[in-house]
C-alpha cells in the first residue's frame, strides 16, 4: 500500500494541491488511492470523450436551469484518483453517455484542481467539501439538486438521470 500512497501523494503535489498556502502534506489522505488497483483501471491511457462537456461557471449553470435544461455537474481535479476512476468506469459508459445525450443534459465540468472559490461555494451549497462530487440538477428550475455518491456506479447514475431529465 505504501507505493499506492506515495503515487497518490506525488500526483497531488504535482497538481499543486499543497502549494496553495491553505493545504500542506498533513492534509493528504490516502482513503481512495487503492481504487484504481481494485478495479484494474488504467489512469494513463487516453479515453475518448464523446460528450460535450462545458467549463463550469455560475452563469452557465444559471442559464441552463433558467432554460429548463437538466444539468450534470462533475466536480473533479487532476490530483483526484477517484475522479479519474469514476470518469473512466462510469461517465464513459455507453449507456450513461446515451442517457445524458437522450435527455439533453448540459454537462458542466467544475475543475477544482486549483481550488476555485466559485466552485468551492457551489460544493458547500450542496453539502460537500471536496471532490469527487457529482450533482444532477433537474430540468425544473425549482427542483432540488440530487447529489450522487463519491464512488459512482452505472446503475446509480442511470437512476438519477432517469428521474431528473426532460
Amino acid at each position: 500500500m505504501r507505493v499506492c500512497s506515495s503515487a497518490s501523494y506525488y500526483l497531488q503535489v504535482q497538481a499543486g494541491h499543497f502549494g496553495d498556502g491553505r493545504h500542506n502534506a498533513s492534509d493528504w489522505s490516502p482513503r481512495h488511492c487503492w481504487l484504481p488497483l481494485l478495479v484494474g483501471v488504467s489512469l494513463t491511457a487516453a479515453v475518448p470523450d464523446r460528450l460535450a462537456w462545458n467549463a463550469f461557471s455560475p452563469a452557465a449553470l444559471q442559464e441552463a436551469r433558467a432554460g429548463g435544461r437538466p444539468v450534470f455537474v462533475d466536480f473533479t481535479a487532476a490530483w483526484c484518483l477517484s475522479c479519474q476512476v469514476n470518469e473512466r468506469v462510469v461517465l464513459h459508459d455507453a449507456a450513461v453517455e446515451r442517457e445524458l445525450t437522450a435527455k439533453h443534459y448540459i454537462m458542466l465540468r467544475a475543475d477544482w484542481t486549483r481550488y476555485d472559490p466559485e466552485i468551492t461555494a457551489l460544493l458547500h451549497s450542496v453539502g460537500r467539501d471536496g471532490v469527487p462530487t457529482y450533482v444532477v440538477f433537474p430540468s425544473q428550475p425549482d427542483s432540488k439538486a440530487l447529489v450522487l455518491p463519491e464512488l459512482l456506479t452505472r446503475s446509480e447514475v442511470l437512476n438519477a438521470l432517469g428521474h431528473s431529465g426532460t
